[in-house]
């Protein structure tokens, strides 16, 4: 290849001799730019900056749903929890007053914490990814509709939907030794709800620790995978 010749360049111009002199120092400049490594520094950084951008487009996607799967699983442990202590203020021994006579309100009160406690805990397990998850909350529906009869006598009805409504004045009516048998004590339905809940709550923490031992790439990740077993024994 043929080297460029500053020179012709310098007395090419007719009678503009500035024109030769700028050529001269702008390719002059751009010799000690390339030299000086300047042009690699600012390809470098460009393509640099350019495959972080692709790869958090890339990754970004995956770790946002890890992350939303696994605050769904942190949600109904959290449900479950919130079911099964709402579920002891009925079977709880120490809280055999509430289906006294005079204690009306309070069993109402108790009663409606546990069904809106149901109710979240229910929605939320059957909408989840986990089969285990899902399918006790199945479990759990199944075994309302068993007592469907029972509940609606004491003003506990299942709607369409799935979930429980309570009648307040029906409920404050009912017989009471009706009423203990199926809310207060621990072979009762509200018994039988807690003992599903507490099954719940265990398979969502394994669905939770296993979604956890993914990288933000999505990839599997040794060390969470070791200390997922670690946390089993």
């Amino acid at each position: 290849m043929m080297a460029y010749n500053y020179f012709a360049g310098l007395f090419h111009s007719s009678g503009n001799n500035g024109t030769g002199l700028n050529t001269i120092y702008n390719n002059l400049g751009d010799y000690n730019t390339i030299k000086r490594g300047t042009y690699k520094k600012l390809l470098t950084a460009y393509y640099d900056k350019s495959a972080k951008t692709d790869t958090s487009k890339k990754t970004g996607k995956d770790t946002t749903k890890i992350e939303t799967d696994t605050q769904k699983y942190a949600t109904t442990q959290k449900y479950a929890d919130k079911l099964g202590k709402a579920a002891e203020k009925l079977v709880d021994r120490k809280n055999a007053d509430v289906f006294q006579e005079g204690k009306e309100d309070e069993l109402v009160s108790a009663t409606k914490e546990f069904v809106s406690s149901y109710n979240s805990l229910l929605e939320n397990a059957a909408a989840s990814k986990a089969t285990r998850v899902s399918d006790l909350a199945n479990r759990m529906e199944s075994n309302t509709r068993a007592y469907s009869k029972s509940l609606e006598k004491i003003g506990i009805k299942i709607e369409d939907d799935n979930t429980l409504t309570v009648d307040s004045e029906k409920l404050k009516s009912a017989d009471r030794a009706q009423v203990k048998k199926i809310l207060g004590s621990s072979s009762s339905f509200v018994g039988d709800t807690m003992r599903l809940s507490a099954q719940i709550g265990a398979a969502a923490t394994t669905a939770e620790k296993r979604s956890s031992m993914y990288d933000s790439a999505g990839a599997y990740s040794s060390n969470r995978l070791n200390s997922y077993f670690d946390s089993l024994f």
